[in-house]
């Protein structure tokens, strides 16, 4: 069986169970713009059904070997992470007019806690 992402359903929990399209309508994303999000989502698809879900077979049978304080990769997840890491799924940044990286608008989410910090009490994640 090959895995095809859903993207109509994505695509409806985000317009309507996230709101996405009535934030986006009232401005709060910036140019951010519905077709934007299906191209997102629609890259995400094809990643995830023609990288990723092959790879799964090869996970389940080769497992992550540990040995000798090393733990060791199916064959093709490096890869796989490095081509989503270069497609930029890594982090999202903007760009100012210089050329340097900026920050993305904060969030009205709290930031998650580092591991190994103290807990943070405005986080709803307390410690990971």
């Amino acid at each position: 069986m090959i895995y095809q992402a859903p993207l109509a359903d994505i695509g409806f929990a985000l317009r309507h169970g996230a709101s996405l399209a009535g934030a986006i309508e009232q401005g709060l994303f910036g140019d951010l713009t519905l077709e934007d999000v299906d191209a997102v989502v629609a890259e995400a698809g094809r990643f995830a059904s023609e990288v990723l879900a092959p790879l799964n077979r090869i996970g389940d049978t080769f497992g992550t070997p540990f040995k000798d304080g090393v733990v060791t990769t199916a064959p093709g997840w490096k890869e796989a992470y490095r081509d989503w890491r270069m497609g930029g799924w890594k982090r999202r940044s903007r760009r100012r007019p210089n050329g340097a990286a900026r920050r993305c608008r904060r969030s009205s989410m709290p930031p998650a806690p580092k591991c190994g910090t103290r807990r943070r009490s405005d986080s709803p994640m307390g410690r990971c």
